[in-house]
């Protein structure tokens, strides 16, 4: 099992960005004051808007934001510097966010969440950022495409067996109902985050019983 019990999600991170913030540790920069923009470029599906989503996810992920000792071990192993880690170790998010609303339509090349923050922090978050609000963003933007379609009919999201992993599944539900789906199919997003649940049935049933 690759699984550690203390996880912190910090290491869900592009290695980059942990060697651009040891750079800035090493001149001393580290602490200055940085503002990131996050944005996208392009509007997908050829679509004239998009429906911006995952704010509660990176709320989450700010709260809890740390290096675990299983993190620091292994970036030891891959030879971080002690002093530098010892910092990473005692990290705390300190910065603001300011961000759009859950469901609110946005458009490229605008400001859909600010970073103010010191420079390694704001560093140090951006991947896991851009992952999470691109993936929710583009799951509410297809959902409510598709709701523009089909505006009487009731919305269904059965996308858990063809979603990218646990993750994606159960935030991409919540990211369908924020675009105009009606209910889900995944039971565990039901409970967590109190959607509607729905489901037919499958192939297996009608054979069973034919």
């Amino acid at each position: 099992m690759y699984q550690y019990k203390d996880d912190s999600f910090m290491l869900h991170n592009d290695l980059y960005q942990i060697n651009m913030a040891e750079s800035y540790w090493f001149d001393g920069i580290h602490e200055r004051k940085a503002v990131f923009d996050l944005y996208f470029r392009n509007m997908p599906f050829g679509s004239g808007y998009a429906v911006f989503n995952g704010l509660q996810r990176v709320i989450q992920l700010i709260q809890n934001l740390h290096f675990s000792v299983t993190d620091i071990e292994y970036l030891k192993s891959i030879g971080y510097q002690d002093d530098f880690l010892n910092y990473l170790a005692d990290l705390k998010f300190t910065g603001n966010i300011r961000s759009m609303k859950e469901g609110e339509l946005c458009f490229n090349n605008e400001p859909l969440m600010r970073i103010e923050a010191p420079l390694i922090q704001a560093q140090l978050i951006e991947t896991a950022l851009l992952n999470i609000i691109n993936f929710q963003t583009l799951i509410s933007t297809k959902a409510s495409i598709i709701k523009q379609v089909a505006v009487d009919d009731v919305l269904m999201e059965f996308g858990t067996r063809r979603a990218h992993e646990f993750d994606a599944a159960l935030w991409g539900a919540r990211a369908a109902i924020i675009g105009g789906f009606d209910s889900t199919s995944n039971v565990r997003a039901g409970k967590l985050f109190n959607i509607p649940v729905s489901g037919t049935h499958a192939h297996a049933f009608v054979q069973t019983y034919g």
